[in-house]
């Protein structure tokens, strides 16, 4: 869904900085050496993943991309990571909340849900897109649907709301679920899990 005119943009659009906090070479990437991510060559036989560090002290908590070259990694205090095909390196969020769910709907449409916040990565900007009805909402999850028709975000206590056109309205949900992860498909086909191995299912 496109950012209303009214939303506000807490970031400047462009990469924040390399990816090493102590500075130096601006394509410098995550393995801390100056060269480049892994690649296939660092898929160890048997497709086995090679660990590769990152110089952050955040925990890292989801990870959603529209590509090999768009890839979009959030996690704690407001981190957001963005790997462009050459460099992974940190965007400004506009805030300091942990960030648990990241998901989009191609490269210039990334949503981003956390502690009480709801941003969106329009391809200029990260704009503030908090529900206004649920401003201190603990959010784990969001998924956009393929057809670009709605955003779903969730969280504890039973929160579902959907972006729609602008506009957010709120999903009947069962109160004391916890709802952990969910999946938006076309036609307003969401399922979404939680809790005491609870599941959702909207059509």
């Amino acid at each position: 869904a496109d950012a209303s005119a009214g939303d506000a943009s807490v970031d400047g659009g462009a990469e924040a900085g390399p990816l090493l906090d102590g500075g130096g070479d601006a394509t410098a990437t995550a393995n801390g050496d100056g060269g480049s991510l892994p690649g296939d060559s660092d898929v160890a036989p048997g497709g086995v993943l090679v660990a590769h560090p990152l110089r952050f002290d955040e925990d890292l908590r989801a990870i959603w991309g529209s590509g090999p070259n768009d890839v979009w990694v959030v996690g704690a205090k407001g981190r957001i990571l963005h790997w462009n095909g050459k460099t992974l390196a940190p965007r400004l969020s506009g805030t300091v909340k942990d960030l648990d769910g990241v998901s989009g709907r191609g490269p210039n449409d990334v949503w981003f849900a956390g502690d009480g916040v709801v941003l969106q990565w329009n391809g200029t900007a990260v704009l503030d897109r908090t529900p206004p009805e649920h401003p201190g909402a603990k959010f784990h999850a969001v998924s956009g649907s393929p057809d670009g028709t709605a955003v779903y975000v969730a969280g504890d206590g039973g929160v579902v709301v959907r972006e729609q056109g602008g506009a957010w309205s709120s999903e009947t949900t069962p109160a004391g679920l916890n709802v952990r992860s969910l999946w938006a498909g076309d036609n307003g086909l969401v399922w979404a899990v939680g809790d005491q191995g609870q599941a959702l299912k909207r059509t």
